[in-house]
């Protein structure tokens, strides 16, 4: 690893460290000064659909739909948790799944005799957690707008395994096992914006967008759509697009994931 890189690292976990800080001194401070606000919490459980687009260092292009995504899912969470109080909000958001090829390049082939049985696995497990605390700049005629800053931090790790089994022939029989196991996380300073346009008293127009750096030469971040508010919290959707620039530290170049959201909130 580059010096360079090891540095930016470090500043990006700084970075983050400090927002978190941050996030727990607003806290601090909204309870001493906010005395005669409530605090409002809320869960969301959400199923994001997305393709997922990517392009190599090399220039080589890849895309997974979300049909592909289904057929090798083994399982997924997708959810956040919020909080406010007066002006003060913040925000956990995480996306986590795990894929799996079994058998994905199963071979036999006969050479002399002999029958030699390739087997290769692969797992993928990767993470999306997004950390923010927001304030409120305008709350009145139905629009709610809150500037944000916090961390997101990226993480994937693949694991592949290799099976060989030999038999007959003239040699004896063997059977051997190659496993590779590989992992990387990415952090990234990120600001925006987020909010809700009211059109009635159940209506309304959720909206998300944000963009930063760190790790990453650029990522952003936007999220817009439709939601109806009920007594016990909200259904919603929206339209998700995430995108990555990474260097060339990475193997990937650019990484895109977009795609359709439908989620539900309770309040509390």
């Amino acid at each position: 690893m580059s010096k360079a890189r090891s540095n930016r690292k470090l500043l990006a976990g700084i970075t983050a460290g400090v927002l978190l800080q941050a996030t727990v001194m607003c806290t601090a401070v909204g309870a001493a000064s906010d005395s005669d606000d409530q605090w409002e919490f809320e869960a969301t459980i959400y199923l994001w659909t997305p393709e997922i687009d990517t392009t190599t260092q090399g220039g080589a292009d890849a895309s997974l739909s979300f049909d592909d995504i289904l057929d090798h899912l083994d399982y997924t969470f997708m959810g956040n948790v919020g909080a406010r109080k007066g002006k003060w909000s913040f925000l956990v958001d995480e996306v986590f799944l795990q894929l799996s090829e079994n058998d994905g390049a199963s071979r036999t082939v006969e050479i002399t005799g002999a029958t030699r049985n390739l087997k290769l696995d692969l797992k993928l497990k990767s993470s999306i957690t997004t950390l923010a605390a927001g304030y409120n700049l305008v709350d009145e005629d139905g629009l709610l707008l809150d500037a944000i800053g916090g961390a997101r931090y990226t993480w994937m790790e693949v694991e592949v395994k290799l099976d060989l089994d030999r038999t007959g022939g003239p040699l004896d029989p063997i059977s051997r096992s190659l496993k590779e196991n590989k992992s990387d996380g990415n952090w990234d300073a990120i600001v925006g914006a987020k909010g809700r346009y009211s059109i009635d008293d159940h209506w309304y127009l959720p909206y998300y967008a944000d963009v930063g750096g760190g790790q990453s030469d650029l990522t952003w971040q936007a999220l817009a759509g439709v939601g109806y508010g009920f007594g016990w919290g909200d259904v919603t959707a929206t339209y998700r697009y995430l995108d990555y620039d990474l260097d060339s530290d990475y193997v990937v170049k650019d990484l895109t994931v977009k795609g359709p959201v439908f989620g539900a909130t309770w309040r509390f």
